[in-house]
This record gives C-alpha cells, sequence and structure tokens, in this order.
C-alpha cells in the first residue's frame, strides 16, 4: 500500500468509502501514515489508530453532497477497528471481571489492538515472541520461557498469531501448556477454522476457550459504522444490508 495507489484507487472508484486490511499489513499501513512525504497531506489516523500502531480499516472522505459521492478526495483515513473487535469478543469471553495479568501470543498489527485493550482497562501484559524486540515497550518473552509458572501467573491468554489458521490446521503456537487449567481464559483470534488445534488443547486441560469469529463480526460491524460516518455513508445504515458469516 502506497499513497500514490491508495489516491488512485479512491480516484478511480468515487463511490467507494473504504477498504479493510488484514494481516500481515496492518503495521505496514500505519507506517505509511505516518511517512514524512505524506505530512500536510490527505492522510490523518484516527485515535484507535494512532494508539495501537496498526490500520486495519481505512476510510476515504470525499468533498460533496452526503448524497452523491463526489470525485474529489478531501482525507484518507487510517482506523483501527480490531480495538472494538476485541473489546467486545473478551467481555463474551470474561463475562464478570476481566482476569489478569495476560499473554498476548505473536507480535503483529492484531497483537498491538490487544494490548491497547488491555492498557485501557488497566489489565498488565506480556508479550511472547519469536524474536525479542530492541527497545520493547511492554516486557516480551520467548516461546521456551514460557514455563508453568509464567502460565500459574498469567491467566488470560490471546493467540495472535496465524498459527493454526485454515489450510494450515495441525499447527500451533509452541507453547508449553503445563500448568494450564480450569483458571485460564484462552482466546485464539483465528476464526478459520472456528476452534483451532490450540483452542482444543486449551479446552481439553480445563481453560475457559473462545475463537476469533466473535472478534471478526465486531470489528466487521465497526468498520460499516466508520463508513457510514463519511459522507456518502448513509446508505451503510439501511436496515436491509446485512453481513453473512
Amino acid at each position: 500500500m502506497s499513497y500514490p495507489g491508495l489516491v488512485n484507487l479512491a480516484m478511480q472508484n468515487p463511490l467507494l468509502l473504504g477498504l479493510n486490511i488484514t494481516l500481515p499489513h496492518k503495521k505496514t499501513a500505519y507506517q505509511e501514515f505516518l511517512h514524512p512525504s505524506n505530512a500536510q497531506r490527505l492522510f490523518q489516523l484516527t485515535a484507535e489508530a494512532t494508539g495501537c500502531g496498526a490500520v486495519n480499516c481505512i476510510g476515504f472522505r470525499r468533498f460533496g453532497s452526503k448524497d452523491i459521492l463526489g470525485e474529489n478526495l478531501e482525507t484518507v483515513v487510517g482506523h483501527n477497528t480490531d480495538v472494538e473487535g476485541f473489546s467486545k469478543a473478551l467481555n463474551l469471553l470474561c463475562t464478570e471481571e476481566t482476569p489478569g495479568p495476560a499473554l498476548i501470543l505473536g507480535n503483529g498489527g492484531v497483537a498491538s489492538a490487544v494490548g491497547f485493550v488491555f492498557e485501557q482497562r488497566k489489565i498488565p501484559y506480556q508479550i511472547v515472541t519469536r524474536t525479542l524486540s530492541q527497545n520493547p515497550r511492554v516486557p516480551e518473552l520467548l516461546w521456551e520461557q514460557v514455563n508453568r509458572k509464567v502460565l500459574a501467573d498469567h491467566p488470560l491468554l490471546v493467540q495472535c498469531t496465524p498459527l493454526g489458521m485454515a489450510p494450515h490446521l495441525t499447527t500451533r503456537p509452541p507453547l508449553n501448556l503445563e500448568g494450564l487449567g480450569q483458571g485460564h481464559y484462552v482466546m485464539d483470534l483465528i476464526y478459520n477454522p472456528l476452534e483451532t488445534l490450540f483452542l482444543e488443547e486449551c479446552r481439553a486441560k480445563g481453560a475457559r476457550v473462545m475463537g476469533g469469529m466473535p472478534m471478526f463480526q465486531a470489528q466487521a460491524e465497526a468498520s460499516l459504522r466508520f463508513w457510514s460516518n463519511l459522507p456518502g455513508g448513509e446508505i451503510l445504515q439501511n436496515d436491509r444490508i446485512q453481513l453473512v458469516f
């Protein structure tokens, strides 16, 4: 994704309200919005995108009537709907008080949104990754450092890597699950399959688990609301438009 590419896409498709971005491009998209060549230009970021350093939703704000989209592009807005999506899914997994501290498995774009929500809720967390950052903003662990004691100290786990996603159904994060049990809550943000091999193993150990479909649906609905607030987006508020999963 580049500045000229997005502008050309918007100008060549005057009815296009926006688009979603998926892995592994969310952090790259955010960096494009910060690129010096885009300063004082059309690119803007919402508070959610800035807060987690990742963009998964882009909207095209245009000049002109709210009934008929004009061809003149006013602003390209970078947003992050994973924040709202994960927050709502977390409420479903943890129906009472959200447990903590937490482990975030992975360090990609969606992991940034998960960390942002934890910070909003004042839930301490650590990131589990295969390569430690040079200047980590929060504590990080390598996969092999997660032992029984670490798991015991972190009752909430959120799996943010693509390991186990279709068609690679027999893969899973390289996490030692010794010590995982009934006091743990585990969410895997993969939604295809609905329950990954990793979640199956966590469920077998007594943990309360949830797949990624509730978050996927909630962030998709958040994207529609975001686009509906743009000029011309009123069509998305029509009750006849439904999301199908």
